[in-house]
């Protein structure tokens, strides 16, 4: 928040829809993770990143999800 605040400040720009866009970046990140998981398990299913990712993806779905329950 502080950082944003000071962003904000700074460059006079409005951060009105700054909570969409970090839901979207979650999303989007989600994708990512979900679209490498996938191709890990085509090319090498023993590898230990393999969990990482899987765990990866509905971790910081459900981050988003939660913020925007925070914020409405």
């Amino acid at each position: 928040a502080d950082l944003a605040a000071y962003y904000a400040e700074k460059t006079g720009r409005d951060l009105a829809q700054l909570d969409y866009y970090r839901v979207l970046a979650a999303w989007k990140l989600a994708i990512i993770s979900e679209s490498r998981y996938a191709r890990l398990m085509v090319t090498d299913a023993s590898a230990i990143s393999n969990t990482q990712l899987k765990e990866f993806a509905p971790r910081i779905l459900e981050k988003a999800y939660q913020h925007v329950r925070l914020v409405g």
